[in-house]
């Protein structure tokens, strides 16, 4: 029942995680600059050269992340047997993916840009709570 949920829990954050995906997305098309709320200079972030992955801007690779994180936990909160061993661990691979990928993107805002995006530390936090909540199901 724990686990019900757990992968809930999961689904809200991969909701929340998809909006600020979106939201970034929108507001780069504008021609204001992005606001970041913390006083951050998002703007140099999100326009970065590392702004694109294959030439996809990240923000669109997060909402696809975000989508498949939300569908598929929602899914398993939903109906518990969907979550056999195989695609459990898929998902599991997934989401390691997702939180490596957010800390490789932190660690360049730091070391690289030494610039931080909030709206970006915010969906890595969420990616980050979505791993750490995944990894405690799967090793009780």
């Amino acid at each position: 029942m724990l686990e019900t949920y757990a992968y809930g829990l999961i689904s809200i954050l991969g909701i929340f995680g998809f909006w600020l995906s979106y939201h970034i997305h929108q507001e780069k098309k504008q021609p204001k600059p992005l606001v970041c709320p913390l006083d951050f200079n998002c703007e140099k972030v999100v326009h970065s050269a590392y702004s694109k992955l294959f030439g996809i801007p990240l923000e669109v690779v997060g909402m696809l992340y975000y989508t498949l994180i939300t569908a598929s936990y929602g899914a398993i909160a939903l109906y518990p047997p969907l979550a056999s061993p195989t695609i459990s661990l898929a998902l599991y691979i997934v989401t390691t993916i997702g939180f490596g990928f957010s800390l490789a993107l932190t660690a360049i805002q730091m070391v690289i840009l030494k610039e931080f995006c909030s709206w970006c530390l915010l969906s890595a936090t969420c990616s980050t709570a979505i791993f750490t909540i995944l990894t405690i199901i799967l090793t009780q």
